[in-house]
């Protein structure tokens, strides 16, 4: 399906923030871990919904209850064959393709389209440090394997993603050992979604901490029973932020204004911009002031490149963004299509290695006449196709094709891109 949006001046307006899919992938995977769990303000994107599938795949018994909470019954001994289906779910297959190294009979990990090319490397580099026979397509899904629950201190490399290293530590996690173990990380990136899974793997009673390069797993006694809320998600957030730094003023509910999550260092970059930022409680208020030109390290929060992206060609300058190479091992390559947006605007960049600077203009001369080749191609990536529509909106409108693959995470985005005063037509 594909959408064409129409100019704005600005977006302004009030919405509540989505639920953290990133939040309730861990608490599902959690569940696994221990006899009984509720799980309350679940979100409803296609990532969350393939955990669920993961989840309900395993026997687990759930129960649906009021306000969107969920009860599991966890049912599943790691001692029967099973086939897990992630769909287009990167963290998926990477979390559960370690956790279930706890499965002492066969599994296989299976996904769909995009994630069957995403490089699953970090994963077979494990399996040869426990002595784990497998088969994959040339090193992507599917793959199948027979696990091993052997308490060894173990390495990896987290340059690829911090995904593996999520799914190890839930590993690591559901042995059953006597002695501190150690996970020894070198090159990491993305450390604040580690830090998340510390703290969703302290909720039901692990104990985990950082010790220089390597986190350490202490021998403990998880709880029978956990109640999980999940907060509000920054990534989704980022894309309103962003819209009102560059021009309005929108107000957004429900957010942890201490959240752990990588991608609320947003805030730190739309300061830089020069808009005005205010708390009200619970509730964030972002309105448009100056557009400055920033620099960001976004080494640990590579999905927020492409709205910072947007952010850059609407500041007055040359800002630059660090840490884009990890861009092209996404849904899509996301650097690719960020420069499309700029050859196609005819905005000045260069590529330094890990450095995309941009030459951002606050007001874009772009001809009305040119606004029918205004073609934004979705790629099938949920965040290029949503930072593509604020890029658009602060244009002279343009097209969006593909625009279903927002289910992945955000499957209200243009609900709340009326909601706040956005125009287009289906």
């Amino acid at each position: 399906m594909d959408v064409l949006i129409q100019a704005g001046e600005k977006l302004e307006g009030k919405i509540n923030i989505p639920p953290s899919k990133s939040y309730g992938q861990r608490a599902l995977a959690a569940s696994l871990l221990v006899s009984r769990s509720k799980i309350s303000n679940l979100g409803k994107s296609a990532d969350e919904l393939v955990a669920l599938q993961v989840i309900r795949a395993c026997s687990s018994k759930l129960t649906s209850l009021e306000n969107g909470a969920v009860e599991i019954e966890t049912r599943f001994d790691f001692n029967k064959d099973i086939k897990l289906d992630c769909g287009e779910s990167g963290l998926a297959a990477r979390l559960f393709a370690c956790l279930f190294m706890l499965n002492q009979r066969e599994t296989a990990i299976v996904g769909q389209d995009s994630l069957n090319v995403r490089p699953m490397t970090p994963l077979f580099s494990i399996f040869g440090q426990l002595g784990i026979d497998y088969e994959s397509a040339n090193q992507y899904l599917p793959i199948r394997y027979r696990g091993k629950r052997l308490p060894l201190d173990l390495k990896i490399d987290g340059a690829l993603s911090s995904q593996f290293i999520t799914g190890l530590l839930y590993y690591m996690v559901g042995l059953k050992h006597h002695n501190p173990l150690s996970l020894s990380i070198s090159n990491v990136k993305s450390k604040p979604y580690l830090d998340m899974t510390m703290q969703m793997l302290g909720e039901i009673g692990a104990d985990l901490e950082w010790k220089g390069g390597e986190i350490v797993i202490k021998p403990s006694l998880l709880h029978s029973y956990v109640e999980l809320n999940i907060e509000a998600d920054w990534s989704a957030a980022a894309f309103w932020i962003v819209a009102a730094a560059i021009s309005g003023r929108v107000s957004l509910n429900g957010l942890n204004r201490h959240s752990l999550q990588a991608d609320a260092m947003v805030m730190e970059v739309i300061q830089s911009y020069g808009a005005k930022v205010t708390w009200q409680e619970s509730q964030l208020v972002i309105q448009s002031s100056q557009n400055l030109p920033f620099q960001v390290d976004a080494n640990h929060a590579p999905d927020l490149i492409p709205i910072l992206a947007v952010l850059a060609i609407f500041a007055e300058g040359k800002s630059i963004i660090q840490g884009v190479n990890r861009l092209k091992f996404k849904e899509s390559d996301r650097l690719n299509g960020i420069i499309k947006w700029l050859e196609l605007l005819k905005i000045p960049y260069n590529l330094e290695g890990d450095d995309l600077i941009i030459f951002g203009k606050s007001k874009i001369n772009y001809p009305m006449e040119s606004q029918v080749q205004s073609v934004f191609e979705g790629c099938n990536d949920h965040r290029m196709i949503m930072s593509s529509a604020i890029l658009a909106v602060f244009l002279n409108g343009g097209k969006l094709k593909g625009i279903t693959a927002i289910q992945k995470s955000y499957p209200d985005f243009f609900l709340d891109f009326e909601r706040l005063g956005g125009s287009l037509i289906y």
